[in-house]
């Protein structure tokens, strides 16, 4: 089965200097719910995933999903969203802090250089309409890139 990426931001108006998750949650669900995240550790798991919401930075992710559509053009988009995925979930790092990103770009062997705005915005416009149930057939699970999932299953560039 082909592994394709697909952008999809849960939070397009978050802040690039991030907040805690729990901060996140706090305001947006209340604080039953995030205290239930904050709780959750066994998300990821059955994947081998280790994820810790206690470290996450809930942040803007346009940059790092325009760093996975770069990696992706050479081949290493899949590493690129694991690193990123890794950062995020587990590290607890900022995906939109600029040396963060250089880093991890580096740690891939990709350039995080500038370009693919305008492409990335009609992306995600795209991405923001499609059901993702419904779009990948019988048997076929589809799961954002980055923020909701750790290993997207099917999806387009």
């Amino acid at each position: 089965m082909e592994t394709a990426l697909l952008p999809y931001r849960f939070r397009p108006d978050a802040d690039p200097a991030g907040e805690p998750l729990y901060a996140t949650h706090l305001r947006d669900r209340g604080e039953e719910a995030a205290r239930a995240v904050q709780a959750a550790t066994g998300f990821g798991a059955e994947d081998g995933l280790r994820v810790d919401f206690t470290r996450v930075v809930s942040t803007n992710t346009f940059e790092a999903h325009r760093l996975i559509a770069r990696a992706a053009a050479r081949g290493r988009g899949e590493a690129m969203a694991e690193r990123l995925f890794r950062a995020y979930f587990t590290d607890g790092v900022n995906v939109a802090d600029p040396g963060v990103l250089a880093r991890l770009a580096a740690e891939v062997g990709v350039d995080a250089g500038p370009g693919g705005e305008e492409e990335l915005h009609r992306e995600l416009d795209r991405v923001r309409g499609l059901d993702f149930v419904r779009a990948g057939g019988p048997g076929v699970r589809r799961r954002p890139a980055v923020r909701g999932s750790a290993r997207p299953s099917s999806s387009r560039p």
